[in-house]
């Protein structure tokens, strides 16, 4: 039986993963496991508590912790935490199958193996350890996505209401790139404020009905009606983003196309009389786009000659050595253009560029 110890850090090693500390793809994780391991797991609300069962039960079968971590690698791609994770997998391997020492030296044992897992994941000496002013948002949104850019562009007016719909794998491509990148065509276009809103609809959700997402709106900003969101500044337009995790998208494409109805109905007379915008983004999460919405396009694959030449400018900014540039470029290449990997590679380069150890948020 694996000590509790070795247990405990292999379960904080899974929950540094980005994808495994989010619940929903926690969820998908333990539903690609074998049908007779997960029907054994008892699921939890508590994220470290739902995590160690899941861990336990994988335990009790011949490679269900392989299994696990097989599935994980799949989701997380090759960050630095899954790295990490993989060299934890490794001594907890080694420790099973090493004989026990005496209880009294049991706990230094452990500790040692951990030591060794550490030390296996350090930094390349080329590794930049000061912390470097790099921000993110310049590095990564303005890259690409130029027919998302061109599609939003063409279609956004001065004034009006205009509603948008992308599907992808990655909720982090979503919240850290092409929303972003969103915002920022709309400032460039218009050059006025914009304030940004945000709801998130979960499968749960489909008993409030039709109009669940004006419910979910009004409850969380306080409005009895979407006009009232424009009436608190006089200047700026209003972005909305409606994460869907799980609805499913025949539920989903009705309860947009209620909603949006409703909506052009109450603010369009308002934005034309007021000079505004109302931008709503339906944003489904390892789904297709909605029907009946303008489709934002995002990128397969990205180049790796366009992202390399790109990549290599930010960092030259950064006062690096060729030879470290060199390595961090290679990491990038190593992806291969997918654009789920390549793109956490990127954000764990900047973070560890600002002086942290890869990309956990």
């Amino acid at each position: 039986m694996i000590d509790f110890t070795l247990k405990r850090y292999l379960v904080h090693a899974l929950l540094a993963c980005p994808n495994v500390r989010n619940r929903h793809i926690r969820d998908a994780i333990v539903d690609d496991l074998p049908a007779e391991i997960r029907g054994m797991i008892f699921r939890h609300s508590a994220d470290q508590v739902d995590t160690i069962n899941i861990v336990s039960t994988c335990l009790n079968y011949e490679n269900g912790l392989a299994t696990l971590i097989e599935i994980v690698q799949f989701y997380e791609g090759d960050s630095l935490s899954m790295q990490t994770l993989n060299q934890v997998v490794l001594q907890v391997m080694v420790a099973l199958q090493t004989p026990q020492p005496p209880p009294s030296e049991h706990h230094t044992h452990i500790s040692s193996l951990l030591a060794q897992a550490r030390q296996a994941t350090s930094p390349p000496p080329n590794t930049p350890q000061r912390a470097r002013r790099i921000d993110r948002s310049e590095v990564i949104v303005p890259f690409d996505l130029e027919d998302l850019e061109s599609t939003f562009k063409r279609t956004v007016k001065y004034e009006d209401a205009f509603a948008f719909t992308v599907g992808v794998q990655d909720e982090t491509l979503l919240q850290e790139y092409i929303v972003p990148r969103i915002a920022r065509e709309l400032r460039a276009k218009l050059h006025r404020p914009h304030r940004q809103l945000e709801v998130q609809l979960y499968q749960g959700d489909v008993a409030a009905g039709a109009r669940m997402v004006e419910r979910k709106l009004a409850t969380r900003y306080a409005c009895g009606r979407l006009c009232d969101l424009f009436a608190e500044n006089a200047i700026q337009d209003i972005v909305l983003v409606v994460w869907n995790y799980d609805v499913p998208l025949p539920y989903m494409e009705q309860f947009a196309t209620t909603f949006w109805n409703e909506a052009c109905t109450q603010v369009t007379p308002y934005l034309r009389d007021h000079g505004r915008c109302f931008v709503v983004i339906w944003a489904n999460i390892g789904s297709d786009p909605l029907s009946g919405f303008t489709v934002l396009p995002t990128p397969q694959v990205f180049d790796l000659k366009d992202l390399t030449a790109h990549f290599r400018s930010q960092l030259m900014q950064c006062e690096l050595d060729t030879p470290c540039i060199d390595a961090y470029l290679a990491r990038l290449q190593s992806h291969h253009g997918h654009v789920r990997g390549t793109f956490r590679e990127m954000l764990n380069i900047i973070r560890e560029l600002q002086g942290g150890v890869g990309y956990n948020e």
